[in-house]
């Protein structure tokens, strides 16, 4: 009995009865069973689980149900349920019954056979790398003729899971010996230290752990390297398995496990110059060393087609494509250039989407696991990134847009919306203006967008001149984008089945997601709610769509709150809870929903603050606490949630200081914000929140603490230095500079009670208000703020005998100025 796994013969689960063993390998254990339910006979595949790799193996086992749910082909084998029954997975699959590639050509195949088991197999491809999915693992034995002649692709246990297999580090590496040892015919996928091509040989570290995937015989070039993985390299295994199709050799002869190893990785095959020269030159071409020269799959069907045509047929083809092309040639000779660099593009963009698709893989198993450390993993993303990037750079002009798409859509699932939304836009402005990067760029806008929104109704409200801005700069734009992505989308629905479009996973390709989005961008709340809910139908791992729900519900909630509708406000965020809720059941380990639950347990404490007075800020306060910890738990790094745990800790603050019982408990408000600040010094709602921890304490100092003004004018300039920070970063912002304004006000306030002039920094907090009334003409509160600083100096002058004749009538000028902004603003 295997290591790791468990005999089921004779059992039953549910409505699963387990009949026979079928066979077993190295990813695991292969039943024939019967659905008592459907009463059908089904294959029952379990996961071969071992130590720490048991998760990461309960991982790749999901990734297999989620990609063979994606395909819907005769020539592949289909999924029918996934089975949880405790600590058991089952992966019921249809039961093909029959015998192997490998079976059938050593009992003998006719030439008409193998042509017509070499096209089966090939539109089986085709079908998979049209959803983008590499099977990776493309070898005889993975391949089954029936009784019936039929021929089913089975075993996609390793399509898209090499990023998430070489993200697991606690599985020790194993002794290359005892690789190279076993058989060369048996499946790998797991991490291995592999000796260095001999041409790496001598560097320091030269051997290299990495993770193996696939089946040494039957490995591309860059598979044995342990380099990027694409669509091209199952098209050279392909190759590799049609030489040994219609030969009857393999394409790699056996030999000393290092040096098949080594003739595998320069890509050595032996000749094939028996066949047919026309055949023999396609399994070249697919065997190319350059990912890049090989042909597509469905290039290589056209031609493997061609071939079965007949010579005279394929003498026509060649004689009429001679004949066209000659005559391109003389006539518009610039459109060949210029179609080869759009072949080439096509093949990076096909090279670059498929290690986007890793590296998402990776990123998505993460987000699935239990709540852990996300660093490594992150660590890991982000290097390939890079790798990519340099890639990209080195293609020059014709790999810049798929380049920066790609790159676009990993930062995307990162949750890093500057950087996608900067590399999305870079690729639309390389002329790459496809639906998917338009869909890209209106996603990452959006969230740029409600992120900026956000920061204004906490600041205590939008004015009309910072709607506009936000409107002008990150709204439009995003629903610019994303109606191009959703008209799109609707095209390939409308041309869809149901099972195609419900097999899409990706924000940026589902349909009723970016319909959501553009209603939510729009103000239509309900029409985005219904479309948000209406994503995550068939796509049970689809986590997106219910964090969606809680950013639309707490939109709603924010709407009541702003209406002064306490009730209907409680409700709404009681339903953003609900939606986020089962987000987390699901996204266990994704920052993105912890951070929203975070942002709704601060909107929560402003209605107890500001709609009841003295509501109940500790239950939300509490609530917050622990999901802002869990995001510091899965990302000790990240800014965002030690701000935003700050801001709580003010908040409740701010609900003990104006009723001067006791000084506000800021706890390590100003400690996190530091450290924030350590990590991101850029980030001026860091800077402001600091500003406001300081004046929080200082306002308290000067009213209730009746305490020498020291500490006072201590902290109202380390508040200032704080808000000028911000400024700085963000010099349009008209509440950082009102609130800059208020701390020199508060300064000129300390300055009265210790009997000083306050002239000189009142007046520096007049110009700051004038500054922000300039920036925002129609906003009352720099106005009323900039009437109580004249106020004050007109309290010290005529305390103190001097003449305040002057200082009156600013304050009538500017109280009319007032009056006539009120009177504007409706």
């Amino acid at each position: 009995m295997g290591k790791g796994t468990m005999d089921l013969l004779g059992a039953r689960i549910g409505h699963l009865r387990i009949d026979d063993l079928l066979g077993e390998g190295g990813m695991g254990r292969v039943y024939r069973g019967f659905d008592e339910r459907l009463q059908r006979p089904v294959a029952i595949k379990t996961v071969r689980l071992s130590g720490e790799a048991e998760e990461a193996a309960r991982q790749r086992f999901v990734e297999e149900a989620r990609v063979l749910s994606r395909l819907n082909h005769p020539n592949i084998c289909q999924i029918y349920d996934l089975v949880r029954d405790g600590p058991l997975e089952l992966l019921v699959l249809e039961l093909v019954e029959g015998r192997t590639l490998t079976a059938a050509m050593a009992g003998g195949l006719s030439s008409e056979e193998k042509m017509r088991v070499a096209l089966a197999v090939v539109e089986a491809v085709t079908a998979a790398h049209r959803e983008s999915i590499v099977h990776r693992d493309l070898k005889p034995d993975n391949i089954m003729i029936t009784a019936e002649g039929g021929v089913k692709v089975l075993d996609f246990g390793l399509a898209q899971s090499a990023a998430a297999l070489g993200a697991v580090r606690s599985v020790a590496p194993r002794d290359p010996s005892l690789f190279l040892a076993e058989d060369p015919d048996r499946t790998v996928a797991e991490p291995v230290r592999l000796p260095a091509a001999r041409a790496e040989q001598g560097a320091e570290g030269s051997d290299r752990e990495r993770t193996a995937v696939g089946t040494l015989s039957y490995m591309s070039p860059e598979q044995a390297r342990l380099d990027t993985i694409t669509m091209a390299s199952d098209i050279y295994s392909l190759g590799v398995v049609l030489q040994e199709l219609f030969t009857g050799r393999r394409a790699f002869a056996k030999g000393p496990p290092e040096e098949l190893l080594e003739r595998v990785r320069q890509g050595r095959t032996e000749p094939c110059d028996d066949l047919d020269a026309e055949l023999a030159a396609l399994i070249r071409a697919m065997q190319d060393p350059d990912p890049l020269r090989r042909p597509a799959a469905s290039e290589v069907s056209r031609r493997l087609s061609d071939y079965q045509s007949g010579p005279s047929r394929r003498r026509r083809r060649r004689l009429q494509w001679t004949s066209a092309a000659l005559l391109a040639l003389f006539a518009v000779g610039s459109v060949l250039v210029s179609r080869f660099q759009a072949g080439r593009q096509a093949l990076l963009a096909q090279e670059f989407t498929a290690e986007a698709n890793d590296m998402e893989s990776a990123l998505r198993m993460a987000y699935l696991a239990p709540v852990h450390d996300l660093r490594p993993t992150f660590s890991t993303v982000r290097q390939r990134m890079a790798a990519l990037d340099e890639k990209m750079r080195a293609q020059r002009s014709v790999g810049r847009g798929p380049g920066e798409y790609a790159l676009g859509r990993v930062a995307l699932a990162l949750e890093d919306y500057h950087t996608a939304r900067r590399h999305f836009q870079a690729a639309w402005n390389a002329d790459y203006r496809t639906p998917e990067v338009a869909s890209g760029l209106g996603v990452a806008t959006f969230e740029l967008y409600r992120l900026e929104l956000s920061r204004l109704e906490r600041d205590g409200g939008s004015s009309p001149g910072d709607l506009d801005r936000l409107h002008r700069t990150l709204r439009d734009p995003s629903i610019g984008y994303l109606g191009v992505g959703q008209n799109a989308l609707s095209s390939a629905a409308l041309s869809a089945s149901d099972g195609d479009v419900a097999s899409i996973r990706r924000p940026t390709e589902s349909l009723d997601y970016v319909e959501a989005l553009r209603a939510f961008n729009e103000g239509d709340l309900d029409e985005a709610l219904a479309r948000a809910t209406a994503s995550v139908a068939g796509a049970p791992l689809f986590f997106q769509g219910n964090l969606l729900e809680g950013k639309i519900l707490r939109a709603r909630g924010n709407r009541f709150q702003g209406n002064s509708d306490y009730p209907r406000a409680v409700l709404a965020y009681d339903a953003a809870q609900a939606s986020l809720e089962a987000a987390a059941m699901v996204g266990r380990s994704a920052p993105g929903i912890f951070l929203e639950l975070c942002e709704l347990a601060r909107d929560r404490m402003v209605l107890e603050l500001y709609s009841r007075g003295e509501g109940n800020l500790e239950r939300p306060f509490v609530a917050g606490k622990e999901v802002c910890g869990t995001v510091l738990t899965l990302d000790p790094d990240h800014a965002r949630a030690r701000y935003l745990l700050a801001e709580l800790i003010l908040r409740r603050a701010e609900g003990d200081g104006p009723r001067g019982q006791s000084q506000p408990s800021l706890e390590t408000a100003p400690q996190l914000l530091d450290e924030s600040l350590l990590l991101d010094r850029s980030d001026a709602e860091a800077w402001k929140i600091l500003g406001h921890l300081e004046m929080l304490q200082s306002d308290w100092l000067v009213y209730y603490g009746r305490v020498e003004g020291q500490e006072a004018t201590e902290r109202v300039r380390r508040a200032q230095n704080a808000y000028n920070e911000a400024h700085r970063l963000e010099p349009e912002d008209t509440r950082i500079l009102n609130a800059l304004a208020n701390s020199y006000a508060l300064e000129g306030e300390i300055l009265i009670r210790e009997g000083r002039d306050p002239r000189s920094v009142l007046g520096r907090s007049m110009e700051v208000y004038r500054q922000a009334i300039a920036l925002g003409p129609e906003e009352t509160f720099p106005r009323s703020n900039l009437l109580l600083a004249l106020a004050s100096q007109v309290r010290y002058e005529v305390s103190t005998g001097k003449d305040p004749t002057s200082t009156l009538a600013t304050s009538r000028k500017e109280f009319r100025s007032l009056l006539d902004a009120a009177a504007e603003g409706g």
